[in-house]
């Protein structure tokens, strides 16, 4: 269904999708949104199933076409607002080589013109419980696809409200390990644009990443931010998708990830990353684990009454790593961290004793850390051959802490065989007031 001009009230209930995209000698063709809009649609409500089409495969050395969006908001288009109570879709990427895969809901980019700025925008976006709004998975062949997004914004949405599960797509798997690197799961939610409120109550889920290539493809984030967001609030569950196998092992993806600007982050649910993917090949290693919320840009503030955690790094063979993931990596700039619950890293993979992730690991710049709660470091894995992995300082600094007020625990994980419990404070960098019991 297109519209280039105004629709007062869409409505579905039953089963509305485009055509896929047909085969070539080159490239595939990309599948066609489900709902394609540049024009004006003031209520979009959707109880049925909407779905973008699959790409079509693509012939030697090209991609196979890209799978359409389960609706597209283009450049200048309007939807004042967007209710699923049903099943929200992007299509699959074609395969031989894979596609890369649609979006469920995809929001249009701004573009600057000498009148302003044109941009697709979205007021309200609500995803009500049990229903679904998912990304397309990646096409699988020599070269991979990465699995689309649950929701794309590089447009403008003024409140996004999810009850019920908003997921990206698979990555594509690899056709062999001697070739490239499986497919990245899509995020839940990407954010490249202006984002008001992001209001979770349900799930957050990045994708899986590919599996059987040389290097297995990393997890998608649960909810990824390049652009501006105002407020994200998780009273749900916010996850990584964990990486693939292959000869080694993919990264997981971090629960929430930010190079933008996040002004309030406040969770009461569960922030988690993902799993490292794992390795049963020899002189092989295992992925790394995701960071529960990775910063590398500016939040404003941090404040978790729930439970953040890293991701636990995937096993290897022989060959060590598959260090856990941290349960905050700062690498950027944090106002105020507050934490009144839990903050964990994840712990090392096994066979080779992979590292534990810290509870808070800063190489950036924290403006004020206070804990009430827990923060602890994950444990160091255990090995076949020898010593095991480190265990995980509680909180990690290599860059700069102005003051860390601990009225409650502070603590590092435990160490694989043969290795000391790491520290309850690591510091490396700079801090100028620390308060209370540090315990290690």
């Amino acid at each position: 269904m297109s519209n280039a001009s105004t629709i007062t009230t869409l409505s579905n209930s039953g089963a509305m999708s485009s055509g896929n995209g047909g085969s070539g000698i080159s490239q595939g063709g990309a599948g066609g949104a489900g709902v394609s809009n540049g024009g004006t649609i003031r209520t979009l409500s959707n109880s049925g199933t909407t779905s973008g089409g699959n790409g079509g495969s693509g012939g030697s050395g090209l991609h196979g076409g890209a799978g359409g969006a389960g609706v597209s908001n283009a450049l200048g288009g309007t939807i004042a607002t967007l209710t699923n109570s049903g099943a929200i879709s992007g299509g699959s990427g074609g395969g031989r080589p894979g596609g890369v895969g649609g979006a469920g809901v995809s929001n249009g980019e701004t573009t600057l013109t000498s009148g302003g700025t044109i941009s697709g925008r979205i007021g309200w976006l609500s995803n009500a419980t049990g229903a679904t709004i998912a990304g397309g998975n990646g096409g699988a062949g020599f070269i991979r696809g990465t699995g689309g997004a649950g929701i794309a914004n590089s447009g403008t949405i003024t409140t996004l409200i999810n009850k019920g599960t908003i997921n990206g797509g698979a990555g594509g798997a690899a056709s062999s390990v001697s070739g490239h690197a499986a497919g990245a799961g899509g995020a839940g939610v990407a954010n490249s644009g202006t984002l008001g409120t992001l209001a979770n109550s349900g799930t957050l889920a990045g994708g899986l990443g590919g599996s059987h290539g040389k290097v297995g493809g990393s997890g998608g984030a649960g909810a990824s931010n390049a652009g501006t967001m105002t407020m994200l609030t998780n009273s749900g569950a916010i996850r990584g998708g964990n990486g693939g196998g292959g000869f080694v092992g993919g990264a997981g993806g971090a629960g929430i990830v930010n190079s933008g600007a996040i002004t309030t982050l406040t969770k009461k649910g569960a922030i988690n990353g993902g799993h490292g993917g794992s390795t049963s090949f020899t002189f092989a290693l295992g992925g790394p684990g995701g960071a529960g919320v990775a910063n590398s840009g500016t939040i404003r503030t941090l404040t978790n009454s729930g439970t953040i955690a890293g991701g636990n790094g995937g096993n290897g063979y022989v060959v060590v790593l598959g260090a856990g993931g941290a349960g905050v990596a700062n690498s950027g700039t944090i106002t105020m961290l507050t934490n009144s619950g839990t903050v964990s890293g994840g712990a090392g993979g096994s066979f080779s004793g992979g590292v534990g992730g810290a509870g808070v690991s800063n190489a950036g710049t924290i403006g004020t850390l206070t804990n009430s709660g827990t923060i602890s470091g994950g444990n160091g894995g255990g090995s076949t051959f020898g010593t095991g992995g480190a265990g995980g300082a509680g909180v990690s600094d290599l860059g700069a802490i102005t003051t860390l007020t601990n009225s409650d625990k502070i603590s590092g994980g435990a160490g694989g065989a043969g290795v000391i419990t790491g520290a309850g404070v690591s510091n490396g960098g700079t801090i100028k007031s620390l308060t209370g019991p540090v315990f290690s």
